[in-house]
């Protein structure tokens, strides 16, 4: 997550919808990070309180900041995310875990037999959600803008314009692998249907 005072902006960082490539652009405008190891054991606690003074996590969800920031400024800030079709991300997260074996569950997931098991593997973690990062308390979501990982540039100038910010978008993180549709069996993207149908309905994502 990234918090701006300056530009007034919050960005759910969400993984593998591009992000990498939108913190980097944003970094110069945002607001400084806590980088001690007192910084990041406090966070597992939820403290300091205090929004300046906190360690987001690199994926925090909105509620986050929600819960620390005081609530005019909250809502004052233009807050925006991206996302990205859940079967094309699923198989860009897989593919990343295997091909970088400095990740921590590089192992674990290179040691599955197939996709459709690391696909049950995420099931069974349910983790690998995109709608919980950007809900609110109230379990609305509180984003002013969603961006889209297949329209990454044209999104992000949307946002750069909104924000007055001159800055580009570079290419980071990216991981080439076949058409996402080739990874599929049948009965995974059943899976997939059935256990990311609220993101699938929510974005209007079809397979």
């Amino acid at each position: 997550m990234i918090i701006s005072d300056n530009k007034k902006f919050i960005f759910v960082h969400i993984e593998k919808a591009g992000g990498t490539s939108i913190v980097h652009s944003l970094s110069d405008f945002a607001n400084p990070v806590a980088k001690t190891q007192l910084s990041s054991a406090l966070r597992f606690f939820g403290m300091p309180k205090n929004y300046r003074k906190y360690r987001y996590g690199r994926h925090s969800p909105l509620i986050d900041a929600e819960t620390r920031m005081p609530k005019e400024l909250f809502d004052d800030y233009y807050k925006f995310a991206f996302v990205r079709n859940p079967y094309d991300r699923l198989v860009s997260e897989y593919n990343a875990a295997i091909k970088k074996s400095r990740r921590a569950r590089h192992r674990k997931i290179a040691a599955l037999e197939s996709f459709e098991d690391f696909i049950r593997f995420e099931v069974k973690r349910g983790k690998f959600y995109q709608l919980p990062l950007m809900t609110l308390s109230n379990g609305e979501l509180g984003l002013d803008f969603i961006g889209r990982f297949e329209n990454l540039v044209g999104d992000f100038e949307k946002i750069a314009n909104k924000l007055s910010i001159a800055t580009k978008l570079e290419k980071r993180n990216a991981y080439a692998h076949k058409p996402y549709q080739e990874y599929y069996s049948s009965s995974a993207k059943d899976l997939v249907s059935q256990h990311w149908a609220e993101e699938l309905e929510c974005f209007d994502y079809r397979f």
